[in-house]
């Protein structure tokens, strides 16, 4: 479930499984604020059509906050472990 083939997981010691864990644990969290923030505009489109004082979004509720300049949290952490994961494949490749 998080991503390490099989075989890699049985040669990798469990510090260097730790970037697999964090982005598992970050992708659940992911997973999760979506359902969560798609069970908001149901709720809304549902109540939109019973009451007419409640209005559906015309834009998304949650905007990007993070300057265009500077990468978010996600982004470095993606960018880290991507680096790592090379350095890893590259003890692997004949």
């Amino acid at each position: 479930m998080m991503g390490v083939e099989y075989d890699l997981f049985w040669e990798l010691d469990p510090k260097s499984l730790s970037p697999f864990v964090k982005a598992f644990s970050l992708k659940t969290r992911y997973d999760d604020t979506m359902a969560w923030q798609q069970g908001i505009y149901i709720r809304m489109a549902i109540a939109s059509c019973l009451d007419k004082n409640v209005k559906y979004p015309k834009k998304p509720m949650i905007t990007e906050k993070t300057s265009k300049n500077k990468p978010s949290d996600n982004e470095q952490i993606k960018f880290n472990f991507l680096n790592h994961a090379q350095l890893l494949n590259k003890k692997f490749k004949v």
